[in-house]
């Protein structure tokens, strides 16, 4: 009798771990897709043809530089990028006009997503692609527009995107 109830108990803990693993999974499986703003903040006012990396960020913390800013992503997600100006938001304006693939998994099924006549200055895309723990490195490419003007051409941060689950 003993050796029953053993035998019922350590099955029945073995049924149990399954039937939460199986009811994890399931959950994760049926999650549903996010939309992920990413804005990057840029002083404007301080913004040159080659220091954009020292004046823009995320809102990360300032121990995460830019090129290690990442966004955690499942497939069927979309990604929205922005812009705005942190120094002049009244007068300038930062538009995002490209988001181009570097290095790794292709998440987006493309080299390069761009903004739009409907959207101007705003780019997203669906992630479409990827497995868990794919990573992409994308570049950021933006303008900025001063007082009608724009500055120091098309600047560039190097960010990355991470397929979880």
């Amino acid at each position: 009798m003993k050796l029953m109830k053993l035998f019922v108990c350590k099955h029945g803990l073995t049924m149990l771990f399954l039937l939460i693993t199986l009811s994890y999974t399931q959950a994760q499986e049926n999650q549903e897709p996010r939309t992920h703003v990413v804005t990057l903040n840029v002083n404007t006012l301080a913004i040159q043809a080659d220091n954009a990396d020292q004046v823009s960020n995320f809102g990360q913390d300032s121990s995460v530089s830019n090129k290690d800013f990442t966004v955690f992503v499942r497939k069927g997600d979309t990604v929205v990028w922005r812009a705005r100006s942190t120094s002049d938001p009244q007068n300038d304006e930062v538009r995002v006009r490209f988001i181009k693939h570097t290095s790794g998994v292709k998440l987006f099924g493309s080299e390069t997503l761009t903004d739009n006549a409907e959207n101007v200055g705003v780019v997203s895309g669906t992630v479409s692609k990827g497995r868990d723990g794919d990573i992409e490195k994308y570049d950021v490419l933006f303008v900025v527009i001063r007082n009608g003007e724009q500055v120091g051409g098309t600047h560039t941060i190097d960010p990355k995107l991470h397929v979880k689950g």
